[in-house]
């Protein structure tokens, strides 16, 4: 992936866009645009999300640090 694409999108802070686009496997580019869209989207939102528990989470000020079992 161009290097350009990659600064502009963490310009933007897309941070977890950007680097899930540079982690991307070479078998991805088989992919149709739209697919490799979403799956670039879905990797964005689970990282927002992440990082809105943790954030909750330091916030809440636990005694215990209770994390989720996946």
């Amino acid at each position: 992936m161009s290097d350009i694409v990659i600064e502009q999108l963490r310009s933007l802070r897309l941070n977890p866009f950007a680097n899930a686009l540079e982690q991307q496997p070479i078998t991805f580019n088989e992919l149709g645009f739209d697919e490799r869209l979403t799956l670039l989207l879905e990797h964005e939102l689970i990282e927002l999300s992440n990082a809105r528990v943790n954030g909750l989470r330091k916030q809440a000020k636990l005694r215990l640090d209770a994390r989720q079992k996946c």
